[in-house]
């Protein structure tokens, strides 16, 4: 909220930043210096928040019982005062009317200063400008309605009241509460890090990827990896999160979560930081280093395993898809889909062999799937190679990363299995057979007939998908690809 409202002021020349000496206020004078580094900070004590007394640092109900009862009989009066020490609201107006008349005495023409402060002394300046300071409030009447004019107005989190001055004479108030949401440039994201890293010098670099969202490397003296995220809702990208978070403590090869921004306060979306780590996409190195692809091929399969042998329990609450249907549950998933397939094939134009084959196939998957003797674990949901990221130093290929667990779910081990089978066949024919092979060594004999079908499934949805998304070019490319691949085993 805080970076929002910098940017609303970005183009201000501020020359002293004031605030309230309460730790929050001076975090936010701190983050604010950064967009305006030439403005002096100036803490003051006037700016403090209303002190409350015994009920400082505490939940009412943990101190109710120190409370004289003639007390509570008062507590809105203009002149009581907290116990223990505390403030009245005549005590606390006092003193912020005296503090800004003596500020207002003090500046020079056309200074623009900014003040950080509270909801109750920020309303009580504002009283004070629109309608006069203590000495106004002569009878018990005008004493309520300043009490209610404090209950009354607020100014939001990260909100703006700007009042102008002439001498020492005021002329004008104006305020800004809801901001438009910010247009997402290099230049924009540079400004939002700022704040967020707390860093006066912010470069940013966007990043080619086949994510939908907009990513960006940044760097502040660090690395990280800042991630607009697009299309999604804040509770589906909570569950990512929390996926993220569990992965990362429990020591898989999977990005750390830094900060999570779900406010929607500066850009229309949630924005994700998460840390960065130099590499590759696995095809580029395996292209160039193929000798590495059965090295390789075994670290995945072993960080899959690892991933597959969670507790199911443990993770169950943000790992399964978070829409309220039953094909949240993976029967019922399958099943729908391997019918939908079925279902969209009549439709395609195939060769007799090859829709028999993959009838037969599905047919039996189908059998597989409702009988369950499987056993449901948890699944990455869409491991492509290019959620894998790669160290590509020293002639090696060596796993860094599995990324985008967008799509995890609760099911049957040898759907992620079969998936990243089915893509590398699509891109790297070589690389497929050595993954092939690993599995031939992994799995029973009856698991690796269950992985066949599984593999008929993925190429056969991907044709599906060609023919349901025909304006889309790179579906038809994978559809096509699959569709080849399907007519040379059937």
């Amino acid at each position: 909220q805080i970076i929002r409202t910098a940017y609303e002021l970005r183009n201000e020349e501020i020359s002293k930043i004031i605030v309230s000496p309460v730790f929050r206020a001076q975090e936010t004078a701190q983050i604010l210096h950064h967009y305006f580094p030439q403005a002096l900070i100036k803490t003051e004590e006037w700016l403090s928040e209303l002190h409350h007394g015994v009920f400082e640092g505490f939940y009412w109900w943990e101190v109710i019982h120190k409370i004289p009862p003639e007390w509570r009989k008062q507590r809105e009066e203009y002149a009581t005062a907290y116990p223990g020490g505390g403030e009245s609201m005549q005590m606390m107006f006092e003193r912020v009317s005296n503090g800004l008349k003596v500020l207002i005495s003090q500046l020079e023409p056309d200074a623009k200063v900014m003040l950080i402060s509270h909801q109750a002394p920020i309303t009580a300046l504002r009283y004070m400008m629109q309608h006069g300071g203590p000495e106004k409030l002569t009878t018990e009447k005008k004493q309520k309605a300043f009490y209610q004019f404090l209950h009354d107005i607020k100014l939001p989190n990260g909100g703006i009241a700007q009042a102008t001055y002439s001498g020492t004479v005021f002329q004008s108030l104006t305020e800004t509460k809801d901001f438009d949401p910010v247009s997402e440039r290099k230049r924009t994201i540079e400004f939002y890090a700022k704040g967020v890293f707390d860093e006066d010098t912010i470069q940013a670099e966007k990043k080619n990827t086949v994510s939908k969202h907009a990513v960006y490397h940044i760097k502040n003296g660090g690395n990280h990896l800042l991630k607009v995220l697009h299309e999604e809702n804040t509770k589906s990208i909570k569950r990512h999160v929390s996926a993220y978070q569990y992965l990362s403590d429990h020591g898989r090869l999977v990005p750390r979560v830094i900060f999570h921004d779900s406010t929607r306060g500066f850009y229309k979306n949630d924005i994700l930081i998460q840390d960065y780590i130099e590499g590759t996409e696995q095809n580029v190195c395996l292209e160039e280093h193929p000798k590495r692809a059965n090295k390789l091929m075994k670290s995945i399969f072993s960080e899959l395993n690892k991933i597959h042998q969670m507790s199911t329990s443990e993770v169950k609450e943000f790992w399964v898809p978070p829409n309220d249907t039953p094909f949240q549950n993976w029967k019922p998933f399958m099943l729908s889909n391997i019918n939908l397939t079925l279902h969209l094939m009549k439709d395609i134009t195939l060769d007799r062999k090859m829709e028999n084959f993959i009838k037969s196939s599905l047919s039996f998957l189908k059998d597989y799937i409702r009988k369950g003797n499987y056993k449901v674990v948890p699944i990455h949901g869409d491991l492509a190679p290019g959620n894998i990221i790669i160290s590509h130093k020293k002639e090696d290929c060596i796993l860094l990363r599995i990324i985008d667990f967008e799509r995890t779910r609760m099911g049957d081990r040898l759907w992620d299995l079969a998936y990243y089978w089915g893509w590398l066949e699509r891109s790297n024919k070589k690389v497929a057979e050595a993954w092939r092979l690993l599995l031939a060594k992994k799995l029973s004999a009856d698991e690796l007939k269950v992985l066949g079908w599984y593999r008929i499934l993925f190429h056969a949805w991907t044709v599906r998908d060609m023919f349901e998304y025909e304006e889309d070019k790179i579906r038809q490319e994978r559809g096509e690809s699959s569709k080849n691949i399907l007519m040379h085993q059937s």
